[in-house]
């Protein structure tokens, strides 16, 4: 997600009809992240056009994510999804989504 933010960020240069946002599936989901990818979320927060979270709480369970996955699809037109299937993470959980 990060690396897919830094791509739209690139791109706004050439495009700047391009709008993006960040959509949290809670309040302060990166604080248990390194710097260095803390660092670049600072970043990418600056060049958004909309930020929000979809619980507007701490982090209480797994739900929060399954949450958030349920309304990206349902706030979506389109999904293009690409991620490393050798280093899954929540990626896993919404391509079962999407293909259910």
């Amino acid at each position: 997600e990060l690396w897919t933010a830094e791509v739209v960020i690139e791109l706004q240069r050439t495009y700047d009809s391009l709008k993006f946002a960040v959509i949290t599936p809670f309040q302060g989901h990166t604080e248990k992240w390194n710097e260095h990818n803390q660092s670049k979320y600072a970043n990418i927060i600056k060049h958004a056009d909309y930020v929000d979270s979809i619980f507007h709480t701490s982090y209480q369970g797994p739900f929060q994510f399954k949450q958030a996955d349920q309304f990206m699809l349902e706030h979506s037109d389109q999904t293009l999804l690409i991620y490393d299937e050798e280093q899954e993470a929540s990626p896993k959980f919404f391509k079962q989504m999407l293909v259910d």
